[in-house]
């Protein structure tokens, strides 16, 4: 009879994979693409793809790296926290996690992020929903006016979550 040593040196544990530490994330694995979960709400997903674009532009105009490190944090962060005060918490987190979901699948999907990547990206996304929570809701009308041009909202949520950062809460 082996030993609880011995198993563990026959029959390592596996190493985790995206598809484990995705659903320790609360992320679906198997959940629809980007395009979609964007093509089942055409305005949603535009506005999802416009804030991205936006918040990029914006980043790169303050000199951030927006592609790494903690300049891709503050992007992931202000882009959830963006799409909770507009669509709501429930359609932020699918887009969201429709975003990661190219680093969920075995292979690595389209090999664009470790697993490093996907859980500080769907760490990222949750902080800005919960962060935007913490803030309040926007009222109808700001909802409505962001939707169309969430161009000062965007600004705002950068600084919100730059602060957060500049606070230690990374």
């Amino acid at each position: 009879m082996m030993d609880h040593a011995m198993r563990e040196l026959v029959a390592p544990e596996p190493e985790p994979t995206p598809r484990k530490e995705a659903i320790d994330y609360d992320a679906d694995p198997d959940g629809p693409s980007f395009m979609e979960v964007a093509f089942t709400n055409w305005f949603d997903g535009a506005l999802a793809y416009r804030i991205r674009d936006k918040i990029e532009s914006k980043l790169s105009e303050k000199s951030i790296d927006h592609t790494s490190g903690s300049g891709n944090i503050l992007k992931h962060r202000a882009a959830s926290y963006v799409l909770d005060q507009i669509i709501g918490p429930d359609e932020a987190k699918k887009f969201g996690d429709a975003h990661e979901r190219r680093s969920l699948s075995q292979e690595g999907g389209e090999g664009r992020n470790s697993i490093e990547d996907m859980i500080t990206d769907l760490e990222s996304n949750r902080y800005g929903r919960n962060r935007s929570a913490k803030d309040g809701e926007l009222s109808l009308y700001k909802k409505f006016t962001n939707y169309f041009s969430p161009d000062e909202l965007i600004e705002e949520a950068i600084e919100i979550i730059l602060k957060d950062i500049e606070n230690g809460k990374f």
